[in-house]
């Protein structure tokens, strides 16, 4: 009988704060490949230490962070990124502004074809599809020039073409309208469905998240206190009580 396959990202009774103020109190939290993870809960419980910590940003007191079986503590930010953990922080950090969105795409060429020397056209091919209003009709302007939502998709689109196999996005809806919003969550949803891609959406947007996510993980003061299966989610007003 074959083993079951490990989670893409494991983070396994993590610790964490900053000085005094501990944030992480033993968070126990797993992706599968091809499976997306809304985290929930109210501002200060401890999400975006979470992806900090998964992404290697943030070293944890105690606890373990494994991607695919593998324990990356140690392992550096840069190191964890090549190895094909991705985020996009909250606010658009993940790109260059005083670039165009040509020249964005090309910064992030040359590591595409080193990992992938026969497949960089295609890749930029699916993000050109995914992401056609801002790659095709924008490709000479200034991502710096560009509206929030604009550069928030072009910050997800370089996180992409990297072709990781963990994404974690922190609050990529915040400040956004609905049409920007709701193009965002329908890329999560096709690249799930068509990739083993894990994605980790930390989000306050309840009622979009729930239409992507597989399962729902709800954190308070640095645990996870819940855990809702896609054919069991509860209303977003009922998860409103955990915020």
């Amino acid at each position: 009988m074959a083993s079951p396959e490990p989670p893409a990202l494991e983070l396994r009774s993590l610790t964490a704060g900053y000085g005094a103020r501990k944030v992480l109190n033993g968070l126990d939290l797993h992706v599968q490949p091809g499976e997306l993870v809304a985290v929930v809960g109210h501002n200060g419980a401890g999400k975006t230490t979470a992806l900090r910590v998964a992404a290697g940003l943030k070293t944890p007191s105690e606890g373990s962070t494994f991607q695919s079986g593998r324990d990356l503590r140690g392992m550096s930010a840069s190191a964890r990124a090549r190895g094909g953990l991705g985020l996009v922080p909250e606010g658009v950090a993940g790109l260059f502004p005083t670039l165009t969105v040509r020249e964005n795409l090309d910064a992030v060429q040359v590591y595409a074809e080193a990992k992938d020397p026969d497949g960089w056209a295609h890749v930029e091919a699916e993000m050109r599809a995914l992401f056609a209003t801002v790659l095709e009709d924008r490709s000479g302007q200034v991502a710096g020039s560009m509206s929030g939502g604009q550069r928030q998709m072009l910050a997800i689109a370089l996180a992409l073409t990297r072709r990781p196999s963990v994404l974690l996005l922190d609050e990529p809806s915040t400040g956004l309208g609905p049409a920007i919003v709701g193009t965002i969550f329908k890329v999560l949803e096709t690249l799930v469905a068509s990739t083993s891609t894990a994605v980790v959406l930390v989000e306050q947007n309840l009622a979009d998240a729930l239409k992507v996510a597989h399962r729902v993980v709800v954190v308070q003061s640095g645990r996870a206190v819940a855990t809702f299966p896609r054919d069991n989610f509860p209303p977003a007003t009922e998860l409103w009580k955990y915020f």
